[in-house]
């Protein structure tokens, strides 16, 4: 995941060369349908708020085998690189960073999401990765949010609603599109981050403070799930998920959810009553 972006290009050196070539690593590419290339590639260098790793080790997903059936992933097919499981060590500290909770030599770990143009930076499966320090930070939050995906057990076309659009909510929404949700609402007060939420990958949000009726705002937007047992005002949700810490919101959901709904709690600080 690079700070400091590397173009990706192949680079040779020729023996008679009067310029002095850059340092280079070798990385993995998928650099043709079907064909995977130890390529040379200019090193990265630790830009003021980076952090650089030396990689040790880089796994080889499932995934990597169907990337490279269709030559790479646009808009780098043909130079698409390789490598989202790596670990490795601290090699550099950005000048920038001032952290006593990061050394040289350190061992880590990557949270591989999705860089700001699409893809990875440059890759894992090489001898170096530059990673931006705002990206490291969020590991720990995004582990909290996959957990609690990952505890709602949600199945591929469920209808999921996320109360709350901060770091855990909006982490929950990545998580839960990744898990084969079909439709994600995202529901919060601060329009600022509902726009946030949109932009991660939410089908819809709703300011719950403007909302007359959330439950058939919900119903509007997942289909009516009430049944001759189960009646009243019931959205279709099959999974909600408290990520705010609200006090209203358990029973809120506890009104309205159909029967066979999941809920599930990231943080519950205080006891909360709850009438259904």
């Amino acid at each position: 995941m690079g700070g400091t972006h590397v173009p990706h290009k192949r680079m040779a050196f020729c023996s008679n060369s009067p310029l002095k070539p850059e340092p280079v690593m070798k990385r993995v590419e998928i650099t043709a349908p079907g064909v995977v290339s130890w390529v040379d590639h200019p090193k990265p260098e630790a830009g003021p708020k980076d952090v650089l790793l030396k990689i040790k080790a880089c796994g080889i997903c499932g995934s990597d085998s169907l990337y490279t059936d269709h030559g790479g992933i646009p808009p780098y097919q043909g130079c698409t690189p390789l490598g989202h499981e790596p670990a490795g060590e601290v090699a550099e500290i950005g000048a920038g960073i001032e952290s006593p909770d990061v050394e040289v030599g350190d061992h880590v770990v990557v949270d591989t999401m999705v860089f700001q143009d699409g893809l990875l930076g440059s890759g894992g499966a090489q001898g170096a990765l530059s990673i931006p320090w705002h990206i490291a930070a969020l590991n720990e939050p995004m582990a909290v949010a996959l957990h609690a995906v990952n505890r709602t057990s949600p199945k591929p076309g469920c209808k999921v609603v996320v109360f709350g659009a901060g770091p855990i909510g909006l982490g929950a929404v990545l998580g839960y599109r990744r898990k084969g949700a079909s439709h994600i609402v995202v529901v919060d007060v601060v329009n600022a981050r509902l726009e946030k939420a949109l932009k991660v990958g939410a089908d819809a949000v709703v300011n719950s403070a403007e909302a007359e009726d959330l439950a058939a705002k919900l119903v509007e937007l997942q289909g009516d799930g009430a049944t001759a047992q189960n009646r009243g005002t019931r959205p279709g949700t099959d999974i909600f998920l408290d990520a705010a810490g609200a006090p209203p919101v358990p029973a809120q959901v506890c009104k309205m959810a159909k029967r066979g709904a999941t809920f599930g709690i990231v943080i519950a600080p205080h006891k909360v009553p709850v009438t259904c």
